[in-house]
């Protein structure tokens, strides 16, 4: 996002892309990146349903509370009609569809050599995803061969 193209000062610019992130990455079940030595190449940030938010902090929260504040003061409904654009669209498209998570950010760096950043952050998120469906039902593969053999034991032994 060129945040530079809306805001020329300095600190202003600081000040927002920190909410930005912070708004982003607090709400995150899941952030995968993808480097080339020390360089971030590209981020994908998911909020999946029924999973923990490990990135949350009180800090964090508090400072996005405070710049939603100075917005609604300062601003008067800019952001803030995005913002709720947002919200009815999604709630407009839960009511057909029942979403397991949400991609809330995904960047690649434009100026790097390398092609296909974003697509490749999308597909280890897909094998991700496939590796956790595989764990749940090798459990309960597990779980029916344990009580199989429960009742086995059962029918030997009455």
């Amino acid at each position: 996002m060129h945040f530079n193209l809306y805001l020329k000062n300095k600190f202003l610019l600081y000040a927002y892309g920190k909410y930005f992130w912070y708004l982003e990455y607090t709400n995150a079940s899941q952030i995968i990146a993808a480097y080339e030595g020390d360089k971030l190449l590209g981020v994908i940030i998911v909020d999946m349903k029924n999973e923990a938010k490990p990135y949350k902090s009180f800090w964090k929260t508090c400072y996005i509370k405070l710049i939603d504040q100075i917005q609604k003061f300062f601003f008067k409904g800019g952001v803030m009609a995005y913002n709720q654009a947002n919200k009815e669209m999604f709630k407009e498209y839960t009511e057909k569809y029942t979403p397991d998570g949400e991609i809330r950010f995904l960047a690649a760096d434009p100026d790097t050599k390398l092609k296909g950043i974003g697509t490749m952050l999308l597909n280890e998120f897909d094998a991700m995803q496939l590796h956790v469906q595989l764990q749940k039902l090798q459990l309960k593969y597990h779980l029916i061969l344990f009580h199989l053999l429960i009742f086995v034991l059962r029918c030997l032994f009455d």
